[in-house]
C-alpha cells in the first residue's frame, strides 16, 4: 500500500510540477521580478524543509526531505529555463557536423557546476546525521537527468525539442536525432534493474522511513525509465502539459 501511495503521488507532483516550471519559463521573461521570487521561494523552501526532515526519523520525514528535493530542483530547473545558469557557450552548434563532447558541456557547464554545489552541501548535512530523504532524491534527478542529456547527445530520435524555451533553442542544435543512441538501451536496462531492487528495498525495510524512502526514490527511477522510452518512440510529450505550454507569450 505504501509503495502504491508512493508511486501515484510522485507520478501526481511530477506532472504538477513540470507543468508550473514549463509556464513559468516559458510566459515569464527571463528578467522579470516574479520568476526571481518563484526561484528565491522555492529554494528558501527547500532549504527549510531539508533542515527539518533531519529531525524526524518517521516516514513523514521521507515525504519532507523528498518535498524539499523536489523544490531545490525545481529552483535550478527554473533558473537553468530562464537561462540565467546554462553554460559559457551560447551559441548553436556549427552546421554540418556533430559538435564535440566538450562543445556540448559548454552550453551546460554552469549549471552542472550549481547542482554539484548543491548535491555537496546536501552531503555534508545529510551523511553528517546519517539522514539521506533529502540528498538521496536530488542526487536520483541529477543522475537521471544527466543519463537523458548524455542520450540526447549521442542520439534520441524522438526528443521533444519543441518544449525547449525559444531562449534556449541553440541546445536542440547539440541533440544528435538521426540516429538513436546505442546507450539508450543500456539505460533502459540499468534502470529498471534499478527499479527492481528498490521495489524490493521499499517492500522489505525494517522501517517506515525506509519503506517510504525507497518506494519514493522507486517512482523517481520508474518516470526516468518512461522519459527515456519518449526519447525512442515519439509520443507527443507537449499533450501531458498543454494547459502550460504557452510559446506566444513568452517574450525574452
Amino acid at each position: 500500500m505504501k509503495l502504491a501511495v508512493c508511486f501515484l503521488a510522485v507520478i501526481a507532483v511530477w506532472w504538477v510540477s513540470t507543468g508550473l516550471i514549463l509556464m513559468a519559463a516559458c510566459r515569464l521573461r527571463s528578467d522579470s521580478a516574479a520568476l526571481k521570487q518563484i526561484v528565491g521561494a522555492l529554494s528558501v523552501a527547500g532549504v527549510v524543509a531539508s533542515w527539518l526532515s533531519l529531525e524526524n526519523s518517521t516516514s513523514e520525514g521521507a515525504w519532507l526531505g523528498f518535498a524539499a528535493a523536489l523544490s531545490l530542483w525545481a529552483a535550478h530547473e527554473i533558473a537553468f529555463l530562464a537561462g540565467w545558469i546554462t553554460g559559457p557557450r551560447k551559441r548553436a552548434a556549427e552546421p554540418n557536423r556533430h559538435p564535440t563532447v566538450l562543445e556540448a558541456l559548454a552550453t551546460i557547464s554552469d549549471r552542472q557546476l550549481a547542482l554539484l554545489l548543491t548535491a555537496g552541501l546536501l552531503a555534508i548535512v545529510s551523511l553528517g546525521r546519517g539522514n539521506m530523504t533529502t540528498f538521496a532524491p536530488f542526487m536520483t534527478l541529477w543522475v537521471l537527468r544527466t543519463l537523458a542529456e548524455i542520450n540526447l547527445f549521442l542520439g534520441a530520435p524522438a526528443a521533444a525539442t519543441h518544449m525547449l524555451p525559444k531562449r534556449l533553442g541553440y541546445l536542440a542544435t547539440y541533440f544528435r536525432q538521426d540516429r538513436m543512441s546505442p546507450a539508450l538501451p543500456l539505460t533502459i536496462n540499468c534502470l529498471a534493474a534499478t527499479l527492481v531492487i528498490l521495489i524490493d528495498s521499499s517492500v522489505t525495510a525494517v522501517d517506515d522511513r525506509r519503506s517510504v524512502s525507497a518506494g519514493l526514490l522507486a517512482a523517481l527511477v520508474l518516470l526516468g525509465l518512461v522519459e527515456t522510452l519518449f526519447l525512442m518512440v515519439p509520443f507527443g510529450e507537449d499533450r501531458l502539459w498543454r494547459w502550460a505550454l504557452s510559446r506566444e507569450r513568452e517574450t525574452r
